[in-house]
C-alpha cells in the first residue's frame, strides 16, 4: 500500500493571529492480500509542527482535532508565531495502520514521517 500526504495553509499571517495547517493523510494505492482482508485504515497518532532546520527545530504546535473523510483524515493544527518575520515550517506525522478484516482490525504498522516542508516559508508581518 502506498500512502500520501498534503499540507495545506495559509502563506501570510499578520500581528498575533494565528493560522491554521491542515495536513491530509490518504491512500494512494492498495493491493488486497486476499478474500478475508477488506482493506486498509489510518489512524493519526501525532501531527506537529516545527520551525528551523530539521536537526534543530522548534516545536510549534500539535494537532488539536482530526477528521475522518471518505478518502482519508485530516488533522488540523493551529499555529501562533512568536513575533514578526520568515518562517520554514514542517510538519512531522506518525500514523498507525491497521489491516480491516472481516471480524475486525488488526494494527500492521506504525508510519513516521519526519519533514513534510510547506512549498514557501509562512511571513508573519
Amino acid at each position: 500500500m502506498t500512502w500520501g500526504v498534503s499540507v495545506s495553509g495559509h502563506a501570510t499571517s499578520a500581528g498575533n493571529r494565528s493560522l491554521e495547517i491542515t495536513v491530509l493523510i490518504t491512500k494512494v494505492f492498495e493491493r488486497p492480500g486476499n478474500w478475508f482482508l477488506r482493506g486498509t485504515a489510518v489512524t493519526l497518532k501525532n501531527v506537529s509542527a516545527y520551525i528551523g532546520p530539521l536537526d534543530n527545530a522548534t516545536f510549534l504546535a500539535s494537532m488539536n482535532s482530526t477528521t475522518e473523510h471518505d478518502y482519508g483524515v485530516s488533522a488540523t493544527i493551529p499555529v501562533s508565531f512568536a513575533g514578526p518575520g520568515v518562517y520554514d515550517v514542517f510538519i512531522k506525522v506518525r500514523f498507525m495502520v491497521y489491516e480491516v478484516m472481516r471480524i475486525g482490525f488488526i494494527p500492521l504498522k506504525s508510519v513516521n514521517m519526519l519533514a513534510v516542508y510547506l512549498d514557501s516559508p509562512v511571513v508573519v508581518s
